[in-house]
């Protein structure tokens, strides 16, 4: 694998702006200062790399050769991420750790009088040929105990184990820590989410979190006593937190990539004219900076020099436009320089959600007496006559369908890679479970199982850390006070202004349910595999390797079946969610007296995996293209990380719901009937009240869209429109 070293920028050279009034008192004095904030904070980013995690639009790709095709050398730094973190999902939370946590408590709590049948013992409903005392699993009921003395089953006598001075049952002492790093997990992601839009943090944080999950991960193989049964718990709340927060990090460069990406830049018509007004810079924001400064221009000059000149050197402060050094500062090119700075200029017309304070806090000028709260007001308007009846262009149509087919590209191929990686890593551990030798109380091969896997995400992410750039957003002490309340305050901030980011709140609504949905049906399939149907180990771990393999061919397929029919990506997550809505339906047919169908047969497992699998990674994948096109510019990571918390959020419901139906009517098979009603409740309201082109407006990522919102009547009279749907 050799590296292509990226292509040389242009000469660095940017105007000065030691001479430009900042305290100018006319309109086109305070439009001259935003002039000179522009070509200083993007016309350094055109003159070659001077930061190895700047993002410089302007350069050509740095690329890597692999197996004779030039791949970008970022792109696969993210796509790795993917390959390194997804075994943890499938080898250790999803198999092995809970079941060593499990049984290290277990046999703590019991000891030697808790011992599964021996494989030569034939245990079925009506008991088992051998007169020890032992557990077999009966199909239909489940665990429970066989007295071989009294020739009867019964129920297991449930001991418990301690964990911070409180006793938990030793059945039940893995699930509850998987509660515990829940909740852990919904007050990480608000806490720090917000700050991957700040400085280096998204990459830093990212970095952190990886390190956080990963040791203990390997460090597991270390715990071969039953007494430290309480530190596997710590190691798995742990893992469980610095997985999740991980991947917050990682989502949030997604919709950066996509806006970055060669298909998308060479399809946004402000590129080719801001290069043949700017030929020194040649970048696709510098292009929007040309436009949009005019645009200020105009604004100025009709409203008058007092308040907006303030704003105009306002909207420079927080970009840095100097160093302390007086020379100039690079571009945070998280989001485009260009769109934050007369966003900020023009009241927030393009920033959803934001409330610039007035420059004179509510404060007459020029007979303007509007309060903050009239300005947000009047900006909400603004922004809903614009995305009413926005007359785009066919070619700006096209920006926006190639953003998401890239998006969708993107976001498919890494599940898909990362479906790879777990295939493999899980081959291994397959390996490891009849290569090791297990003594009664170690469960080595479990513990080897999970520190492959961990080894595995500590290894594979190094070339992330290394090949994806930082995408720098604004200094972090430009926050204000109270830091570490900073995530919880722009939670709360987002949850008011709810009317801004109405597409946004709606899709989290409907990814609430159904990601609910999907994961119940996923470890509901499992139980009744394993409980119901009473299969076999090397049963479960086939079908875990059938979900793999149909994930990616179900990944591909639904990819192909988009471009071919050309659906939008909400239509796919509805196509996707149908197979889901099967899955339920057929699971409720057991319930139905005298069915032989409905998880009532073996086969039946295998089915379950063949169409879980097919469904999972397309409905992940889509979901979060289409929730990345919906995020404003400078906000992603603190946006996935609500994405995140709306996942984690509903994953109490389902295990709740399944206990309590389970505990009524001592029959798994009702859930399905719940799981009913969470797929197709989401469905509707997905189909209903989601607009993506609505959305992907109110975002405004694309700097075609942006300039199609700003000057709606731009367009030629003869032009080809379309209005967004």
């Amino acid at each position: 694998m050799d590296v292509v070293p990226a292509a040389a920028g242009t000469d660095e050279s940017s105007p000065s702006n030691d001479d430009t009034p900042r305290n100018g008192g006319s309109a086109k004095a305070a439009a001259a200062d935003l002039n000179t904030c522009v070509a200083v904070d993007i016309g350094t980013a055109g003159g070659g790399r001077q930061d190895a995690d700047a993002t410089v639009v302007g350069e050509e790709e740095e690329q890597i050769v692999c197996c004779g095709r030039r791949l970008s050398k970022e792109r696969v730094g993210w796509y790795m991420f993917d390959w390194a973190n997804s075994p943890i999902y499938t080898v250790a939370l999803a198999l092995f750790l809970p079941i060593l946590v499990k049984s290290m408590a277990e046999d703590y709590a019991y000891g030697s009088s808790l011992q599964s049948c021996s494989d030569d013992a034939m245990c079925g409903r009506n008991g088992c040929d051998t007169p020890a005392t032992c557990t077999a699993c009966v199909p239909g009921r489940g665990i429970l105990e066989w007295v071989g003395s009294e020739g009867a089953y019964r129920e297991i006598e449930q001991k418990g184990v301690e964990f911070l001075g409180v006793e938990i049952q030793a059945i039940s002492f893995a699930t509850t820590m998987i509660s515990v790093s829940v909740v852990a997990q919904v007050f990480v992601f608000i806490t720090f989410g917000r700050y991957g839009d700040f400085g280096r943090w998204r990459k830093n944080l990212m970095i952190i979190f990886t390190l956080i999950g990963a040791l203990p991960c390997i460090g597991i193989v270390f715990l071969d006593r039953p007494s430290l049964y309480w530190l596997g718990g710590v190691f798995l709340i742990t893992i469980n937190v610095g997985l999740g927060s991980s991947i917050v990090f990682y989502n949030a460069f997604l919709p950066i990539l996509v806006e970055l990406h060669p298909k998308v830049r060479r399809a946004e018509p402000s590129a080719h004219e801001g290069r043949d007004q700017h030929p020194q810079l040649d970048q696709p924001a510098t292009a929007a900076a040309t436009d949009f400064t005019g645009l200020l221009t105009r604004s100025l000059t009709e409203k008058g020099s007092g308040a907006m000149a303030e704003r105009v050197r306002e909207a420079c402060e927080p970009r840095a436009c100097r160093s302390h050094e007086g020379t100039p500062r690079r571009s945070y090119v998280s989001a485009s320089p260009s769109f934050e700075l007369v966003s900020r200029s023009l009241g927030g017309l393009f920033s959803p959600g934001r409330r610039w304070r007035d420059a004179n806090k509510g404060k007459a000028d020029d007979g303007d007496t509007s309060t903050e709260q009239g300005s947000f007001e009047l900006e909400l308007e603004k922004r809903r006559k614009a995305f009413r009846t926005p007359q785009l262009t066919q070619e700006v149509l096209e920006v926006m369908r190639r953003a998401e087919d890239v998006s969708n590209e993107m976001s498919t191929l890494g599940i898909a890679i990362g479906n790879a990686g777990a295939f493999l890593c899980l081959v291994g551990a397959a390996a490891l479970q009849f290569a090791a030798t297990n003594d009664d109380n170690g469960r080595l091969a479990d513990r080897l199982s999970t520190a492959l896997s961990g080894l595995w995400w500590l290894c594979f992410s190094v070339p992330t850390f290394m090949w994806l750039r930082a995408h720098r957003g604004p200094p972090l002490k430009g926050a204000g006070g109270w830091v570490w309340l900073m995530g919880w305050k722009g939670t709360w901030e987002i949850i008011c202004q709810a009317r801004m980011y109405d597409q946004v709140l709606m899709m989290l609504l409907c990814f609430y349910f159904y990601s609910d949905s999907y994961n119940t049906i996923a470890s509901v399939g499992v139980l009744v595999a394993q409980s119901e149907l009473c299969l076999s180990s090397v049963a479960l771990l086939f079908i875990i390797f059938l979900i793999l393999i149909c994930a990616n061919l179900g990944g591909i397929f639904f990819l192909w079946l988009q471009r071919r029919l050309k659906l939008s990506t909400k239509s796919m997550v509805l196509v996707v969610l149908t197979i889901y809505l099967f899955i339920a339906l057929w699971g409720s047919l057991g319930v139905v007296p005298g069915s032989t169908v409905g998880f009532k047969n073996p086969w039946e497992a295998y089915l379950f995996g063949v169409l879980h699998g097919f469904g999972l990674g397309a409905v992940v994948s889509f979901s979060r293209a289409l929730y990345a096109e919906f995020l404003p510019p400078g906000k992603e990571a603190e946006f996935f990380a609500l994405y995140a918390v709306t996942d984690r959020g509903s994953s109490w419901m389902g295990p709740l719901v399944t206990a309590v139906l389970y505990q009524t009517t001592g029959e798994m098979r009702w859930i399905f009937l719940y799981l009913l009603v969470m797929v197709a409740l989401p469905m509707v309201l997905l189909f209903f009240f989601v607009n993506q082109r609505k959305g992907e407006l109110a975002a405004g990522r694309l700097e075609a869209v942006r300039q199609a919102i700003s000057k709606p009547d731009a367009a030629a009279p003869a032009a080809k429109t379309a209005t967004s749907c």
